[in-house]
């Protein structure tokens, strides 16, 4: 009897650290059943900045927005957003981190993404062909709930790419 409740005690265990060991497998989902890709493409952006030094020095304020399009050219909604500076750079060698706030209007609701990405030093926009990952934080219609990430990279030609990961 005490050899089968310490085997059942040893295989619950086995479980138990093979769950922590690997709690992706217990808690995150799989790429192909759990979740969705939509990728956008986002023309040359229009961009307004604010220099902050009067308040923070080195600190700054980005608004922008620019059209968005499915990968065939479709009109396919719009991307507003701000980002502000919360790391100032030291040198212009270095960059800094900068909290983006954005607003994807699509056809039938909207898409919310934030978070801090990294831009060089003096640049208003990001490094080019380096991805950019936030969290999808939310949506309303078609989108309502929408939870996931968002990676942005920008390309030469001042175009960006964004792909969603969405939880079904």
């Amino acid at each position: 009897m005490k050899t089968k409740i310490l085997a059942a005690i040893a295989s619950a265990l086995t479980l138990f650290t093979i769950g922590l060991s690997n709690p992706a497998s217990a808690t995150q989902p799989t790429a192909k059943k759990d979740t969705y890709k939509l990728v956008l493409f986002q023309a040359p952006p229009t961009i307004k900045t604010w220099d902050l030094n009067a308040t923070v020095p080195g600190a700054s304020e980005t608004i922008f927005g620019a059209k968005l399009s499915t990968n065939k050219g479709k009109a396919f909604g719009y991307l507003t957003g701000s980002i502000v500076s919360t790391e100032i750079a030291q040198t212009e060698a270095t960059g800094e981190v900068r909290h983006r706030n954005l607003t994807y209007t699509l056809p039938g609701g909207q898409i919310l993404a934030k978070g801090n990405s990294f831009y060089p030093a003096n640049e208003e926009q990001l490094t080019f062909n380096e991805s950019a990952v936030i969290a999808v934080i939310g949506g309303t219609g078609k989108y309502l709930g929408a939870r996931g990430e968002v990676a942005t990279t920008r390309k030469a030609d001042g175009t960006y790419r964004h792909v969603f990961t969405l939880l079904k």
